[in-house]
């Protein structure tokens, strides 16, 4: 005889018409967990979808759509002319679900992970996503996107695309782009680099974590600006540097403490076109001071030139790179803060005696990004396009950098002050006054402002606070609502 499940087990579910979750999902929910703890057992008859809403009161297809789902996920099974029926064999992915004990043993709580793992997981601060909050750090205007011109490039090399475009490429990066990339360089950087030199990369991150582990075994040294970006930070960490913090002076990296703290680095990483975050220009005579020392210790330098697109005043500053004799300079650059962050496109410039050898580990990690999208950026910046774009953009955030300086003089002097840096796309706003910038950074956060703390740069004991206010993504009443904002907040501090 077939066993029937009685209408009153159906009266205990109880769906909620206020949630934001749909009914039917509700419903499903309910009969799956009832499924599992044995109320409803196996191979019992369930209503019918009619007399299941009647008895809920509610529409009979929410029934037929909660139905469907368990159907498909094998909870229940319909027999034609008989109904639906709880099967007998549930799906192995649930059927221990509740036997699953509140405490796992102690052996199971230890960390899964390596020790590099548990290096490697902890998340990169000041790191913004979703919607832009003021005052996101190196965030290009993404409203003054050539966006059409973008799309129409895209949808053309989406529809020229060859088979060998659809297949795996070069692990170095389309050989347009890596063409197009060595021309800029050349032309507006003062690069020096052949295209087969330059690696396509996925942002300059993956630039730096290849960088690092290829250069670094456990246990080497490696020159750090303190303060400095955490990206890097995190990246050698991760390859098992030693970290040695080195101070600024007011020509950048400071080489005398640099070397009392260590004389011979392994790696050395610098920003020294716009030192992040302080905003510094590394002046010629360090820079040529520093090259000489990496020449005599086999150092090695990785020059992270993040924004060098936007200098605002005095003449453009040739790359480290382009000074290097001896070939001690790794390159990096990237394409999202001229374009995009989403577009995750960067470049490695890597001396010819490591070509071969980058190559190969590139192939490991990732094989390239997507090779229309490399076309599509390579016709970009053949066509002059691009160019345009920063000439553009680079007036556009000098008039922004201007008002933000004014705002904070205006609004912000009896805390913060700031020195007009002479590029980037953020200033550093250093405390006049004690106070906890982590914590200030946490409320201003609810707030809807996005404060990254200086403190928080440092890798040793924080020698200023404030914060890395950007300002090239926003518009004028963006940052004067935000710079507002944070004046009442520090005014209640």
């Amino acid at each position: 005889m077939t066993r029937r499940l009685p209408l009153s087990e159906i009266h205990t579910i109880h769906l909620d018409a206020t949630s934001q979750e749909p009914l039917y999902r509700q419903l499903y929910s309910a009969i799956r967990q009832a499924i599992l703890s044995g109320r409803f057992p196996s191979k019992v008859r369930l209503p019918s979808s009619r007399q299941f809403a009647d008895t809920l009161a509610i529409a009979r297809n929410t029934v037929t759509a909660a139905y469907d789902q368990l159907v498909d996920e094998g909870f229940i099974e319909r027999r034609p002319g008989s109904g639906s029926f709880v099967a007998e064999t549930q799906p192995d992915t649930f059927i221990h679900v509740d036997s699953i004990p509140k405490r796992a043993p102690a052996i199971a709580q230890k960390s899964p992970l390596s020790q590099r793992g548990k290096r490697m997981a902890a998340p990169l601060r000041h790191r913004a996503t979703g919607t832009p909050k003021p005052f996101v750090p190196g965030l290009p205007d993404l409203g003054e996107l050539p966006i059409e011109r973008w799309s129409r490039l895209m949808a053309k090399h989406w529809r020229l695309a060859t088979p060998s475009m659809l297949a795996y490429g070069n692990t170095g990066g389309l050989p347009a782009l890596r063409h197009s990339i060595s021309a800029y360089l050349n032309a507006c950087r003062a690069v020096n680099c052949q295209p087969k030199q330059v690696i396509v990369v996925a942002g300059a991150q993956q630039a730096l974590d290849l960088t690092c582990r290829l250069l670094l075994d456990d246990g080497d040294p490696a020159w750090i600006e303190e303060p400095g970006y955490g990206g890097a930070r995190g990246a050698l960490i991760n390859s098992g540097a030693k970290l040695i913090p080195v101070p600024l002076d007011a020509e950048g990296l400071d080489l005398t403490r640099g070397k009392a703290l260590c004389s011979r680095p392994k790696l050395i990483y610098i920003t020294p076109s716009h030192q992040y975050p302080t905003g510094r220009t590394m002046s010629l005579r360090r820079r040529l001071a520093l090259l000489e020392m990496a020449r005599e210790t086999g150092a090695w330098i990785i020059e992270d030139d993040y924004d060098s697109e936007y200098r605002y005043s005095g003449k453009p500053l040739a790359a480290l790179q382009g000074l290097d004799q001896s070939n001690r300079v790794l390159y990096i650059g990237t394409f999202s803060k001229v374009l995009f962050p989403s577009l995750r496109m960067g470049y490695l410039v890597v001396p010819p005696a490591l070509t071969e050898a980058f190559l190969g580990a590139r192939g490991y990690t990732d094989t390239q990004p997507p090779v229309v999208i490399q076309a599509a950026l390579a016709e970009l910046m053949d066509s002059g396009h691009f160019l345009s774009h920063i000439r553009r953009m680079r007036a556009l955030y000098a008039s922004r950098q201007q008002l933000m300086i004014g705002l904070l003089r205006q609004h912000l002097h009896p805390w913060l002050f700031a020195e007009p840096p002479l590029a980037g796309m953020q200033l550093a706003a250093e405390a006049i006054v004690p106070m906890d910038d982590v914590a200030i950074s946490r409320r201003a956060e609810r707030m809807g402002l996005h404060l990254p703390p200086l403190s928080t740069y440092y890798s040793g004991t924080p020698q200023t606070r404030g914060f890395v206010l950007g300002y090239a993504g926003f518009r004028e009443e963006e940052l004067r609502r935000g710079v507002e904002a944070l004046a009442s907040l520090l005014a209640c501090n």
